[in-house]
């Protein structure tokens, strides 16, 4: 059994239309008052702009959600520095990133002696795994580069805004302490 939907632009007025028996429906397309058939190469144009439409759409959604996480996590960088410094030092930025990967250990902790939702309980605990086996990696884990004054500067006065998410320099930092890795 196929479901049908209507489609309406106004730019092409293009309007799709049901054809064909209830068990399997054929969508026709409606082209400036003709009717287009629905196995026709026009209609299939129209097909496949409109799956690039909504495949684009989904790809943007996709950027949109990666840059609210960085976003997310700038913020915490943001409110746990220490404001009065220009910029830390290796160890410093060592020191609050740790304290970063460990942040939601508190929460979990809560979590089970409360009895809260096993399914919050299984997502914290994921999370933290991921982040200390990104964190003892060689690669490290990546976040904001605070040993650089304009860095420090700029994550001071940021308002929060998404567009500004990409314009952090970053760096990986991994539990060795030894590689700091600047991405400039």
């Amino acid at each position: 059994f196929c479901f049908s939907f209507v489609l309406q632009t106004t730019n092409n007025n293009h309007k799709l239309i049901e054809m064909g028996n209830k068990r399997k429906t054929k969508i026709a397309a409606k082209v400036n008052g003709k009717v287009v058939h629905p196995h026709s190469r026009k209609a299939k144009q129209m097909n496949k702009k409109a799956i690039r439409k909504n495949k684009m759409a989904k790809q943007g959604q996709l950027a949109n959600l990666g840059q609210y996480h960085k976003g997310v996590d700038l913020m915490w960088f943001r409110e746990n520095m220490d404001q009065s410094c220009k910029k830390m030092t290796k160890e410093a930025l060592m020191d609050l990133t740790k304290r970063y990967v460990y942040r939601f250990d508190e929460e979990l902790e809560r979590q089970r002696a409360n009895g809260g939702s096993t399914h919050k309980i299984m997502i914290l605990e994921e999370r933290i795994k991921m982040q200390k086996e990104a964190f003892s990696s060689h690669h490290g884990i990546e976040v904001p580069n605070l040993t650089r004054v304009d860095i420090m500067d700029r994550l001071k006065e940021w308002d929060g805004s998404l567009k500004d998410v990409e314009a952090f320099k970053t760096a990986h930092v991994n539990d060795s302490g030894k590689c700091v890795a600047s991405t400039d």
